[in-house]
């Protein structure tokens, strides 16, 4: 869901009624104060620093940030990367014939971080040019505004989309809180771009949830670009576009475009880089450069040209000027408060004690907030940056004249905006002033402190050839301690210092509203969360109808027996209305069997618990009798009778041979007639077995032994009585 800067206006809302400095009297006699101003050129991307006579100054050390990029010899890094490869990179856009490249590219960096950094997909990171160049070079017309009135005014009969622009419009935009808004809100028609008149105020500071975390100036190093693009997707670039440099190779099916200007001139296009091949020909360059390896460009001038609207620019392309990045992160904050409304034209340095320049901006917020972070430019690469805030006492004499809240610490890297995140949380009372004091100290050179001055452009000559900023601001605002150890207000010398905060809502106000407490039968709702402050609310939730539930009674209990189990009913009964919620059905354990004879039956249930105990019971109590073993003659047949008086169910009499079971058991009574005899002696035995056949009872001791006479007389004998019939013997008679 978009999220949007609660009460916009209030955004930018700085009174200054709150402590004013109470510094000795002018007398309109401004203490003399070291600057140099930064010219923004017509026609081109590129701007120079000039010192109070309008000699040319170079205040950023050239070895590190100079025109040219050297090569270098970083092996980590690999010899081919692409930023399309992995999705990062959104469609080539075209700006026509309209001086809007470094809004292109600005958009190209941003949309490219906020997909690397997982905000949008490549298919949803279609960031606005128009609303850029909108609040670039129109004031916002809100009548609160402390910004209203600061602005770039284009040159002559030129309007915005013409006039061309600089990495640092774009980026001062977004710092005051202007974007990133999508393309689709306010879309740029390059054959008839819209009149920013027409704009409604109220999008002046409108965003899509998606806001400049910072923005940063790399040293023209191709390893810190190089790895600037892997971590982030893509760079931003100026240099001097000549057309005629230009040279397209046709490979196969594939145009090769590429460009090196030899001597190039002051830089008039800006572009997005999102890749590199340190072997990339030196032979596809009009004009050969000393070295191969080239930088692939996203171009901002349709899909048509070049390849796809990307080509190679050499490393060694001596008019590059002013490699840069934006990075984005969600909204995290309720309130901006700025003082400045267009990019500063101003560097302020001490000559006695150049490597540190101290300044402050006073707010007083509108209502209770937190502080979020504090957000400063610094024009100084390896700088160290000392914060303070302090909450001013009611007639302070300095912006220093107070409590000390907070005192922070950052190591700056690189030239650029940065955002410093408190440590601690201090909380802003509305009403009350508060000085953020930034220290800027460098190891070696001047520390700058950047601001506002419109009296440069006022008296400059060839004004047409320059930029016309338009700034506004008021006693009380913005200070600078000076070489003579004394706070100066920067409204007299026309302009701000460059300090931010942001702050959250605390939400002390906030209110519930609409809820309602669920019934049994019934939804209920949370309620509708305001906060009158911050303008947020939040939708409530439906809470589900639903019983309340009351502890658990136990119901119907009944003991367990050693044969029947016991149990009980859990039952849980809504407080509310008496309805059962819950029934639950819980069965005891049976208890023990007793069995005080050890015949493996329970004595109350006569339940058989133990088999083999029981089975060996019966085995030792039931008395088998069998009949008496003689002599038989040979080939006769023998019945035999097993009886037992006292076998209970489920018992039975098996009549076994040779350790088989022979014949059918039988309860009681089992009689068993043996095949025709004719070896010398025939064992049998009569055991007790259950019902599944399994012996229970030894066979040894109701054993029958017959013996055969096998003599001539008994065959002769037999054969006849085998003949007749006659030949089975019974031996129970």
């Amino acid at each position: 869901m978009k999220r949007i800067i609660c009460l916009i206006i209030s955004v930018i809302l700085i009174f200054s009624s709150f402590c004013v400095p109470a510094f000795s009297d002018y007398d309109g006699k401004n203490i003399k104060l070291n600057s140099y101003s930064i010219i923004y050129e017509k026609n081109g991307v590129s701007y120079r620093y000039e010192d109070e006579n309008g000699n040319f100054v170079n205040p950023v050390p050239s070895a590190s940030y100079g025109r040219r990029a050297h090569r270098g010899k970083n092996s980590s890094l690999p010899e081919k990367y692409d930023s399309r490869d992995y999705g990062y990179i959104t469609p080539v856009k075209n700006q026509g014939s309209l001086g809007t490249c470094w809004t292109a590219s600005a958009a190209s960096v941003l949309e490219a971080n906020a997909v690397k950094r997982g905000f949008l997909t490549n298919e949803n990171a279609r960031f606005s040019q128009a609303h850029l160049i909108w609040a670039s070079f129109d004031d916002s017309d809100i009548e609160n505004d402390v910004n209203n009135g600061e602005y770039i005014t284009p040159f002559g009969s030129s309007t915005p989309y013409s006039s061309g622009g600089y990495d640092i419009y774009a980026a001062n935009t977004l710092v005051k809180g202007c974007g990133i808004v999508d393309e689709s809100d306010f879309p740029l028609d390059i054959n008839n771009p819209a009149d920013t008149d027409g704009y409604n105020s109220v999008d002046y500071y409108k965003n899509n949830g998606l806001v400049i975390d910072e923005f940063t100036y790399l040293p023209n190093d191709v390893d810190t670009v190089k790895s600037w693009i892997m971590n982030n997707a893509s760079v931003e670039v100026s240099y001097y576009s000549d057309s005629g440099k230009y040279k397209t190779t046709l490979e196969g099916d594939k145009n090769i475009t590429a460009y090196y200007s030899v001597g190039g001139t002051v830089a008039n296009h800006t572009v997005c880089i999102v890749g590199w091949d340190d072997s990339f020909s030196k032979s596809y360059f009009k004009n050969t450069p000393s070295q191969d390896g080239a930088w692939l460009v996203k171009g901002s001038w349709g899909e048509n040209y070049g390849s796809g609207g990307y080509y190679w620019i050499s490393y060694c392309e001596p008019s590059f000027e002013d490699f840069c990045s934006f990075t984005v992160r969600q909204t995290d904050y309720d309130y901006l408060y700025t003082y400045n409304g267009a990019p500063y034209n101003k560097l302020y340095f001490n000559n006695n004690n150049a490597s540190v320049i101290k300044f402050s901006n006073i707010y007083s917020t509108d209502s209770d907030e937190g502080l979020n972070e504090i957000g400063f430019w610094s024009e100084n690469p390896s700088a160290e940056a000392q914060i303070n805030v302090y909450e001013l006492k009611q007639n302070c004499v300095s912006p220093e004249d107070g409590n000390l809240l907070l005192s922070e610490q950052i190591n700056l890297e690189n030239r650029g905006y940065h955002r410093l995140k408190p440590s601690n949380s201090v909380e802003l009372e509305g009403g009350k002033a508060y000085s953020f004091v930034v220290t800027l100290t460098v190891p070696d050179g001047k520390a700058y402190m950047p601001a506002e001055s419109p009296s440069d452009y006022q008296n400059a000559d060839e004004i047409a050839e320059r930029y016309n900023i338009q700034y506004s601001s008021a006693d009380g605002q913005s200070f600078l301690f000076a070489e003579n150890s004394q706070w100066v207000d920067l409204n007299q010398y026309g302009g701000n210092a460059f300090v931010n905060i942001y702050t959250v809502c605390t939400h002390k106000n906030a209110v519930t509203e609409n809820s309602a407490e669920p019934t049994c039968t019934k939804d209920g709702y949370t309620g509708d969360w305001h906060c009158p402050q911050c303008g947020k609310t939040e939708a409530g939730r439906i809470i589900p109808a639903g019983h309340k539930p009351s502890e658990p009674v136990f119901e119907n209990s009944s003991d367990s027996t050693c044969s029947v189990a016991g149990g009980c009913d859990r039952v849980v009964y809504c407080s509310v209305c008496g309805d059962v919620i819950e029934e639950e059905h819980i069965t005891f354990d049976l208890l023990p069997h007793t069995d005080s004879d050890g015949d493996g039956v329970c004595d109350k249930c006569k339940t058989v618990f133990d088999a083999d105990a029981n089975n060996l019971y019966i085995a030792k109590r039931a008395k088998i009798r069998v009949p008496q073993g003689r002599t038989v003659r040979y080939n006769y047949k023998v019945s035999m009778t097993a009886s037992c008086s006292d076998l209970p169910e489920g018992y039975y009499i098996q009549w076994y041979s040779e350790g088989s079971p022979v014949g059918k058991k039988d309860s009681n009574n089992v009689t068993f007639v043996t095949d025709r005899l004719t070896q010398k002696e025939y064992k049998y035995s009569a055991v007790i077995v259950d019902k599944n056949g399994k012996a229970v009872s030894a066979p040894a001791g109701n054993t029958v032994t017959v013996k055969v006479d096998a003599g001539f007389f008994a065959k002769f004998i037999s054969f006849f009585a085998v003949l007749f019939g006659l030949n089975t013997v019974d031996l129970n008679k």
